[in-house]
Order: C-alpha cells, then sequence, then structure tokens
C-alpha cells in the first residue's frame, strides 16, 4: 500500500507514527540519567516520519535508511528532552525502562520542539524510535505528504489506493490544517463569545449614556440658558455638561482595571507559553471608553449649548 502511494505524482513522503496533530496518545518511558531516572514520552515512527513532519533538526541528525543501527537503538530526542538530559547528549549511551523493556540506546539527534496537542499545553519531553526494521509495526497513523496545489485530486487517487488494499474498511483521515484548527477551536470558541458579549455590553452602555446625557441635558436646560445669558461661550457649556460624565466614566475605568487584569491573567496563566501582561490595552481602553463618552454626550450638550435662552427659561 505504502510503495503504491510513493507512486502518485506529487506525493513526497509516505510514513506511520503513533502520534498526530490533536492526539495525546503518549507512551511513558523512563531513562537513566547521571543517576536520575526522567520520564519521557515515546513516540514510534518510521523511518521517514519525522522527514514527513518536517521538523529542524537542531543537533546530530535524524533517522536515514543509510543508517542501519537506526531500526535496533538509535533515537532521536526533542529539545524539551535534551534539556532534563544534557545539553549535548548526541552520541552518548543511556539506559530505558518502559513497563515491558529495559534497553540502551543512542541519541543520534535532537529536533525543535512542535505543539502536537495546542498551545495550551507545554510541550512534552518526547523520545522517537523507529519501528522494528523501519516497518510500520506498532504505529497506527499513516501520514502522507504531498504537494498543495492539488490537495483533491490526490486524496482521491489516495483514497482509491486504500479501497484496493483494504475493501472492507473505510478510510479516515484528516489534513494537518484541519488538526490544528479543531485542537484551536476551543480557544476561537472563547474569543467569539468574548467579542459578541464585548460588543454587546459596550453597545448597551453607550445606550445608557446616550438616555442619561439627554436626561441631564434638559434637567439642566434652565442652567444653560442663565449661563448663556450671563455670556457663557457653547463650549464652555458642552465642557460643564461632559465633566460630570468624564468623571464617572474615569472612576469606572479605575474599577474595571484590576477586575479585568485579573481575569485575563487567569485565563492566560491556563496556557503554557503566554506573554506578560501587558499595560498599553488598558491604556487604550480607557482613551477609547473617554473619547466614546465626550463625542456620546457632545451630542446633547452641543444641542442644549445652542438652544435658544428665551425658549429655554420657558422650559419646564
Amino acid at each position: 500500500f505504502a510503495e503504491r502511494l510513493r507512486k502518485i505524482p506529487g506525493v513526497k513522503y509516505i510514513a506511520t507514527t503513533t502520534q498526530v496533530m490533536g492526539n495525546a496518545f503518549n507512551i511513558p518511558e523512563e531513562i537513566t540519567s547521571k543517576d536520575n531516572n526522567i520520564a519521557l514520552n515515546t513516540v514510534t515512527v518510521s523511518m521517514d516520519a519525522l522527514q514527513a513532519l518536517g521538523v529542524k533538526v537542531m543537533q546530530g541528525r535524524i533517522f536515514a535508511k543509510e543508517y542501519k543501527q537506526d531500526t535496533v537503538n538509535a533515537v532521536v530526542i526533542n529539545e524539551s528532552a535534551a534539556k532534563l538530559i544534557d545539553k549535548y547528549p548526541v552520541g552518548k549511551l543511556y539506559d530505558v525502562k518502559s513497563d515491558k523493556e529495559k534497553y540502551t540506546f543512542q541519541i543520534v539527534g535532537v529536533i525543535k520542539d512542535y505543539h502536537n496537542e495546542g498551545f495550551d499545553k507545554a510541550v512534552l519531553p518526547t523520545i522517537y524510535k523507529v519501528t522494528h526494521l523501519g516497518g510500520t509495526s506498532m504505529t497506527n497513523n499513516v501520514l502522507v505528504r504531498f504537494n498543495s496545489e492539488n490537495n483533491a485530486q490526490i486524496i482521491r487517487k489516495i483514497e482509491a489506493e486504500w479501497k484496493v488494499a483494504y475493501p472492507n474498511y473505510p478510510m479516515s483521515y484528516v489534513t494537518m490544517n484541519d488538526s490544528l484548527n479543531k485542537v484551536l477551536e476551543e480557544n476561537n470558541r472563547f474569543m467569539n463569545m468574548i467579542v459578541l458579549f464585548s460588543t454587546i455590553s459596550v453597545s448597551l452602555s453607550l445606550l445608557g449614556l446616550f438616555a442619561l446625557s439627554t436626561f441631564v441635558a434638559k434637567r439642566r436646560t434652565k442652567e444653560v440658558a442663565v449661563r448663556k445669558v450671563l455670556g457663557a461661550a457653547n463650549y464652555e457649556i458642552i465642557n460643564l455638561l461632559n465633566r460630570s460624565f468624564l468623571i464617572l466614566v474615569i472612576i469606572a475605568n479605575v474599577i474595571s482595571w484590576p477586575i479585568a487584569y485579573i481575569l485575563i491573567k487567569k485565563w492566560l496563566d491556563a496556557f503554557a507559553y503566554r506573554i506578560d501582561m501587558p499595560v498599553l490595552p488598558f491604556i487604550v481602553a480607557t482613551v477609547v471608553s473617554i473619547t466614546i463618552a465626550i463625542l456620546t454626550v457632545s451630542i446633547q450638550a452641543r444641542k442644549a449649548a445652542t438652544m435658544d435662552p428665551v425658549t429655554a427659561l420657558k422650559y419646564e
């Protein structure tokens, strides 16, 4: 089956692995380093799996068919594992113990960490080892890397080959993009909810602010008229009405800052990789809220300021 897939135009790599994007399948093992037992995750792959995944080599090399020892006692580890074992582990021998066996292996390379279960989880320190004889035993996921220009056509050809090889079993597949989107789906859904409720709350706040400014402007109609008769300019009237609302908006920001900070920090703490809490968004939010409040109140304040004083003094 694998050999037939390799003949399909556009297919670059055919490989198998026990772990794919979004799959939390882990096999724990212990490695003995400097008299310390270190718990690591083990992923079994075929010879071309790391090439198919497009991993970046940081030290040494990855598995290759010209190295016969790779199917016997050679392993590749990721950066997270190297931090626990040794800064320069390539070429060194280590003992590994699992539930079923104990063996000695040589580290031939270190690859850059890649995220398999989303960014809210830390990359597990992992050992990658080749299946016996470089075949597909013990691995149950087939990786196919091909040119993305003819996705649909290549997938149809793969399905056709699958039906020939396994006519009684339907083929189930998922693209890397779909797997990544599924991993990020929960966070995307959460962000959409935040945007929705933020939009609703801001809209309701603006409606309330507009209604309150209308009420206050009506209530102070006579006061505004008297001030105008005494020589107050329009901008002075507008500033007078804006001042009280500006104080309320500033107080609201001062109260909401600590609450927002605590909630956002708690959300960020759930991620294995996160940024430091920035101050700029809080400053921007304050400036924007004050600007919107001034513009909203100024609409009613301008109406009150430009009203004929004679008409205003008759207002009850």
